[in-house]
């Protein structure tokens, strides 16, 4: 749920639900797939051994990015009233509500 309260680059596409569980998740971001592939979009298989090291990279990535005298007051905005209200839809939801651009 804090994802959402991250400065997002507009190439990051993101879809939050603190209350599903973990099924439900991953049935969602099934879903998701499903529609980019329908978008023409190909999911990336990369292997798995160099996971970390890109999650430790984007996460300082976004840390720099939330470095500021009014990065506080941001993250407060963001998590309540800007990024809560999109980043809540599935990844379809967003597009079709012209939230989100796909190349």
């Amino acid at each position: 749920f804090s994802a959402i309260g991250e400065l997002r680059p507009p190439h990051k596409y993101l879809q939050s639900f603190s209350e599903f569980s973990v099924e439900m998740l991953f049935n969602k971001h099934i879903e998701s797939l499903r529609f980019l592939d329908q978008q023409g979009f190909i999911a990336q298989h990369l292997p798995i051994y160099n996971f970390r090291q890109k999650f430790l990279k984007e996460f300082l990535e976004a840390g720099k990015r939330m470095k500021s005298f009014l990065s506080p007051v941001k993250l407060i905005y963001l998590m309540y009233f800007g990024n809560k209200t999109r980043f809540t839809k599935t990844i379809q939801e967003q597009f079709l509500a012209k939230q989100l651009r796909l190349p």
